[in-house]
C-alpha cells in the first residue's frame, strides 16, 4: 500500500499584520491564531482515511482568523464523526458542515466573515478534491503540473466561459475583477453554496499534491511551482523553497501551503 509524507506551513508574509490563513492535517491545525508562522509534518498510510485542507479567512478586525479557525475546527469535528461511524468521507458534506458552523459563529459575533476552503481526502488509495473560493489544489505527476480545483472568482468564471466558447485570445472580452463568487460563510438566504467536487482518482507513487492559498499561487506562476516540485529536494525542502519564493516575490498576502508526496 502506498504511503505519504505531508508537510504544511503557514506564514504571515511580508505585508500583513495578522495571519488569516489556516490548514488542517488529520485533526492538526493552528489553534493559536496569533502565531505568524506554524509548521507541521507527518507520514501516513494512503490506505486509511486522511484529510488535508487549506483555508484563507476574510473579514475585518480578527474575523478572518476566526473564520479560518472555525472552518478548521469544524472540519476536525466532521472528520471525527466520520471516523467514529466508519462512514465514507464526503468533501461536499464537509464543506456544507463547515459553512453551517461558520454561519452560526457569524450570528453569535454579529460580524461578517468568510473563508475559502480546499480539501483533499484520501480513502483506500483514492483521492478527492473539494473546494470553494480560490485556494487551490494541484497535482504534479510525470513531469506535468495540473490544477485540480476550480477558482470560484469572477475572473475564473470568465476564463472557463472563454474555454467553453473556444476562445483562445482574450481580445474583445472585458477582464473582470478577481472577486470571490463562492466561499464559506454564506447563508441559504444569501445564495446557494455550490462547492466543486472532483471525481475519485487513484494515487500513484511519485505523485505530489499541493494545496495552497492565493498568497502562494498569486505570487508564483505555475511554471515556477512546477520547477520546484520536479526538483530532487525532499518534501520539506520543496515546501520551504516555495515559501521563500513567495516571500521574495513580495509576500503581499499570508502564505499557506500543504505538500503531500506519495511513495511505495
Amino acid at each position: 500500500m502506498l504511503k505519504y509524507e505531508a508537510y504544511a506551513l503557514t506564514d504571515i508574509g511580508n505585508v500583513r499584520t495578522n495571519n488569516e490563513d489556516n490548514f488542517f492535517c488529520n485533526g492538526i491545525y493552528k489553534k493559536d491564531v496569533s502565531m505568524p508562522v506554524y509548521i507541521f509534518d507527518e507520514k501516513g498510510d494512503a490506505g486509511k482515511l486522511s484529510v488535508f485542507a487549506v483555508f484563507d479567512g476574510m473579514g475585518g478586525a480578527d474575523c478572518g482568523e476566526t473564520a479560518s479557525l472555525t472552518a478548521a475546527e469544524n472540519l476536525g469535528k466532521y472528520f471525527e464523526e466520520i471516523t467514529a461511524k466508519e462512514r465514507i468521507f464526503s468533501g461536499e458534506e464537509a464543506i456544507l458542515y463547515m459553512n453551517a458552523a461558520l454561519c452560526i459563529e457569524m450570528e453569535k459575533k454579529q460580524a461578517n466573515m468568510g473563508s475559502t476552503a480546499v480539501v483533499l481526502s484520501i480513502q483506500a488509495g483514492f483521492v478527492q478534491i473539494a473546494n470553494v473560493g480560490d485556494s487551490r489544489a494541484y497535482l504534479y505527476r510525470d513531469g506535468l503540473l495540473e490544477q485540480l480545483s476550480i477558482d470560484h472568482t469572477e475572473r475564473g468564471s470568465l476564463q472557463r466561459l472563454r474555454k467553453e466558447l473556444g476562445l483562445i485570445q482574450e481580445d474583445g472580452i472585458p477582464e473582470m475583477k478577481d472577486v470571490l463568487t463562492q466561499h464559506l460563510g454564506v447563508s441559504e438566504e444569501d445564495f446557494l453554496l455550490e462547492p466543486y467536487i472532483s471525481g475519485m482518482s487513484s494515487l500513484y507513487a511519485g505523485d505530489i499534491y499541493l494545496l495552497c492559498s492565493d498568497g502562494l499561487s498569486g505570487m508564483i506562476p505555475d511554471n515556477s511551482i512546477q520547477e520546484v516540485l520536479e526538483s530532487s529536494c525532499n518534501t520539506m525542502q520543496k515546501a520551504q523553497q516555495l515559501r521563500k519564493m513567495a516571500l521574495k516575490a513580495g509576500g503581499k498576502d499570508n502564505i499557506t501551503l500543504l505538500l503531500l508526496s506519495c511513495f511505495d
